[in-house]
Protein backbone atom coordinates (compact mmCIF):
# COMPACT_ATOMS: atom_id res chain seq x y z
CA UNK A 1 0.00 0.00 0.00
CA UNK A 2 1.34 3.42 -0.89
CA UNK A 3 1.54 6.18 1.65
CA UNK A 4 -0.63 9.13 0.61
CA UNK A 5 0.67 11.84 2.87
CA UNK A 6 0.13 15.33 1.62
CA UNK A 7 2.79 17.88 2.31
CA UNK A 8 1.47 21.31 3.08
CA UNK A 9 3.72 24.16 2.18
CA UNK A 10 4.02 27.04 4.56
CA UNK A 11 1.93 29.99 3.45
CA UNK A 12 3.61 33.36 3.31
CA UNK A 13 1.41 36.35 3.92
CA UNK A 14 2.07 39.79 2.53
CA UNK A 15 2.67 42.78 4.78
CA UNK A 16 -0.58 44.31 3.54
CA UNK A 17 -2.54 41.22 4.57
CA UNK A 18 -0.90 41.17 8.01
CA UNK A 19 -1.66 44.87 8.45
CA UNK A 20 -5.31 44.30 7.59
CA UNK A 21 -5.54 41.49 10.15
CA UNK A 22 -3.76 43.54 12.83
CA UNK A 23 -6.00 46.56 12.30
CA UNK A 24 -9.04 44.32 12.70
CA UNK A 25 -7.52 42.79 15.83
CA UNK A 26 -6.77 46.20 17.32
CA UNK A 27 -10.38 47.30 16.81
CA UNK A 28 -11.40 44.47 19.16
CA UNK A 29 -14.84 44.24 17.55
CA UNK A 30 -14.33 40.51 17.09
CA UNK A 31 -12.46 37.86 19.02
CA UNK A 32 -9.20 36.39 17.76
CA UNK A 33 -11.09 33.19 16.94
CA UNK A 34 -13.60 35.07 14.81
CA UNK A 35 -10.80 36.94 13.03
CA UNK A 36 -8.91 33.72 12.40
CA UNK A 37 -11.98 32.21 10.78
CA UNK A 38 -12.58 35.33 8.72
CA UNK A 39 -9.00 35.62 7.46
CA UNK A 40 -8.07 31.93 7.41
CA UNK A 41 -5.19 32.27 9.88
CA UNK A 42 -4.67 30.46 13.18
CA UNK A 43 -5.70 32.52 16.25
CA UNK A 44 -2.22 32.24 17.73
CA UNK A 45 -0.77 33.80 14.58
CA UNK A 46 -3.21 36.70 14.82
CA UNK A 47 -2.11 37.25 18.42
CA UNK A 48 1.57 37.15 17.46
CA UNK A 49 1.07 39.67 14.66
CA UNK A 50 -0.86 41.96 17.01
CA UNK A 51 1.88 41.83 19.66
CA UNK A 52 4.55 42.40 17.02
CA UNK A 53 2.72 45.47 15.72
CA UNK A 54 2.23 46.90 19.21
CA UNK A 55 5.94 46.44 19.99
CA UNK A 56 6.94 48.22 16.78
CA UNK A 57 4.44 51.06 17.13
CA UNK A 58 6.60 53.40 19.26
CA UNK A 59 9.29 53.30 16.58
CA UNK A 60 6.85 54.70 14.04
CA UNK A 61 6.84 58.02 15.87
CA UNK A 62 10.57 57.99 16.64
CA UNK A 63 13.46 59.51 14.77
CA UNK A 64 13.52 59.72 11.00
CA UNK A 65 14.97 56.71 9.28
CA UNK A 66 18.34 57.25 7.62
CA UNK A 67 16.89 56.46 4.18
CA UNK A 68 14.49 59.38 4.40
CA UNK A 69 17.18 61.88 5.34
CA UNK A 70 19.51 60.54 2.64
CA UNK A 71 16.82 60.96 0.02
CA UNK A 72 16.28 64.58 0.98
CA UNK A 73 19.94 65.57 0.95
CA UNK A 74 20.36 65.74 -2.85
CA UNK A 75 17.26 67.91 -3.12
CA UNK A 76 18.57 70.43 -0.59
CA UNK A 77 21.97 70.61 -2.28
CA UNK A 78 20.35 71.23 -5.64
CA UNK A 79 18.42 74.17 -4.19
CA UNK A 80 21.58 75.74 -2.79
CA UNK A 81 20.78 75.34 0.90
Amino acid sequence: MTDKTSKRTRQRRSAEFKAKVVVAALREDETLNQLSTEFGVHPVVVGHWKKQALRALPGVFGRRPERETQLKLPMTKARGF
